[in-house]
């Protein structure tokens, strides 16, 4: 699992500050996930850090593909009699945040641009929590297209509107009696609080997980990021 907590690039030519969030939940568990979280925190460092490429759907391009060829996904492996694909990924959400800072007479409007990789994002915008659901396909495993793309979003908010990103493990978590929280309870949760500042969102968000939890193992890593415009 990744979570980049925030990247700030500031574009002097354009006279435009970007910010970039992302979190990412990598396939396997233990050594695996880990070796791949290496991988993923190095490429994303690549491609923004380095390349300066801040289009989110261009770093999901990138970041697949990087994926892809350190781990020769696009080759097969003959182990025995038996060929084998290298399927391990991950699934991706990142925002780039933009105020122009251009304008003579200054507003709050801020431009947001999402892309996922079959990860959502939810945001607020005048009184509502909305959502977006990102492009069904992972960062890196098997494709059977000749190449990937990824959908984006564009959409403006004011200042003091909030983002949420997340990986699917609250979601997945189980109670007792086996039952996940599920992403509609999750939403619906997110929208009760929306209107908290966040350290009490924070506190509810962990009390409502645990409330769901109970006695019962934590299924997966969770990463919840919770940010302000």
């Amino acid at each position: 699992m990744i979570f980049i907590g925030f990247l700030k690039f500031c574009l002097q030519k354009n006279k435009v500050t970007a910010r970039i969030l992302a979190v990412a939940d990598c396939t396997g568990h233990g050594v695996p996930g880990a070796f791949m979280s290496l991988i993923g925190n190095g490429l994303l460092n690549e491609i923004v850090g380095q390349r300066r490429i801040i289009e989110p759907k261009l770093i999901l391009k990138e970041l697949h593909e990087g994926i892809r060829q350190l781990l020769r996904q696009d080759k097969k492996t003959k182990i025995g009699k038996t060929e084998q694909v290298n399927q391990d990924g991950m699934d991706i959400s990142v925002c780039l945040i933009v105020k122009n800072e251009e304008e003579k007479n200054q507003t709050n409007d801020f431009k947001v641009v999402f892309a996922g990789a079959k990860r959502p994002m939810y945001y607020t915008q005048n009184g509502e929590l909305k959502t977006l659901k990102g492009t069904r396909k992972s960062i890196g495993g098997r494709q059977k297209e000749e190449e990937r793309t990824f959908e984006q979003e564009v959409f403006e908010v004011e200042k003091n509107e909030i983002i949420y990103l997340f990986t699917d493990g609250m979601a997945d978590q189980n109670n007792e009696n086996m039952e996940r929280i599920g992403s509609q309870n999750l939403f619906a949760f997110i929208d009760s609080v929306k209107e908290e500042n966040l350290a009490t969102q924070k506190q509810k968000l962990e009390q409502f997980l645990d409330n769901h939890q109970g006695n019962q193992d934590q299924r997966d890593d969770i990463t919840f990021l919770m940010a302000k415009v």
